[in-house]
């Protein structure tokens, strides 16, 4: 993708960016092809060494040439329908003592159809 990214960084806790992309996809043995717009902001902020939060948001104009429901389509719009699109995600990670980390993440995208999806997931590590 080509496109253009700000970055601000208020020191190594926090950080914030805004971002443009633009890309092109084709099939190379048919005529289906997309064009996509992702205008997006992440957001990062950090306790050294005992959590960290992780959010981001992006909002997708694609607009495609491809018949819709088949393994071509699927990954010309990398699962989104063509349309506006928006995806965003919140990830919390905690480190605790005896070297246990835990990592919760929230992800939900809003389809061009209309429907929202909603996944979470968790996770617990231990380094020993």
């Amino acid at each position: 993708m080509a496109g253009t990214k700000a970055e601000l960084s208020v020191d190594l806790r926090y950080s914030f960016v805004l971002l443009w992309e633009y890309a092109e996809k084709k099939n190379t043995m048919g005529n289906e092809k997309s064009f996509t717009h992702k205008f997006g902001a992440e957001a990062m902020a950090s306790v050294a060494g005992k959590m960290k939060v992780e959010t981001t948001f992006s909002w997708l104009r694609i607009d495609a040439f491809a018949p819709l429901n088949s393994p071509v389509s699927y990954e010309l719009l990398n699962g989104l329908k063509p349309g506006k699109n928006a995806i965003w995600t919140l990830i919390l990670s905690r480190k605790l003592p005896a070297g246990i980390e835990i990592n919760l993440g929230y992800n939900g995208r809003y389809i061009a159809d209309g429907k929202i999806i909603h996944s979470g997931s968790m996770e617990v590590r231990a380094s020993f």
